[in-house]
């Protein structure tokens, strides 16, 4: 058994460049039931599934905090996504957690992202507008992360190859310059998974003393 505990947009509907043909890319945390994972029996493995229109990844919250404290920039984007379509408490904790510990080792995800994107439109020939503001709004948002400490999802537009390279650049400059601490507090983000899974084994434990009240 899991319980999801939020759900949020990704992809074009988060920086406010979504068009009508855009598909929507949601990103889902769930816990598993507490005696199931003690018992060997839950599945905490991320998954990805595809859908007309619509592409959902989800992930079990060991997961969440192992690629946050990697500084994968999908996590963290998923997190602090402001398109939220379900929230809740460990939603709420888990922003407070992130956005208070953000770290300088985001770049290397943030860059790797988009060098591979950058290499693979060149490589396919297929460059246009579009899909060099696709790279240039992460590039963008890693710079202001790098530069200010803050997250902020501003849309990309006018984007070329050599906007780009400029980007990468700063970028780089930023990620020297940062002051930022080298990695997040990795202690934050296991105390929350332990907060979680306590909360979930309570509210299990309580829920089948309410069911066998009323038995």
């Amino acid at each position: 058994m899991i319980k999801n505990l939020f759900t949020t947009r990704v992809g074009a509907h988060v920086w406010q460049m979504d068009t009508e043909d855009s598909d929507i890319d949601l990103f889902r945390v769930f816990v598993v039931s507490t005696p199931d994972l003690l018992m060997g029996k839950a599945n905490v493995h991320s998954e990805f599934v595809q859908k007309p229109g619509v592409d959902l990844s989800k992930h079990e919250i060991s997961s969440v905090a192992t690629q946050l404290a990697k500084g994968n920039i999908n996590f963290v984007i998923g997190v602090l996504s402001p398109s939220v379509i379900k929230t809740g408490p460990a939603h709420q904790a888990l922003k407070h957690v992130v956005s208070h510990n953000l770290s300088k080792n985001c770049y290397h995800s943030i860059r790797g992202m988009s060098e591979h994107n950058w290499k693979l439109h060149i490589k396919s020939g297929w460059v246009n507008e579009h899909e060099c503001n696709k790279i240039g709004r992460v590039l963008q948002f890693g710079v202001t992360l790098l530069e200010t400490g803050k997250v902020d999802f501003k849309p990309f537009s006018g984007g070329t190859m050599d906007s780009l390279k400029d980007l990468f650049e700063k970028l780089d400059k930023a990620y020297i310059n940062s002051t930022l601490p080298e990695e997040p507090d990795k202690e934050a983000l296991y105390a929350w998974v332990y907060g979680v899974r306590v909360w979930e084994w309570g509210l299990e434990k309580y829920m089948g003393f309410k069911q066998k009240m009323f038995l």
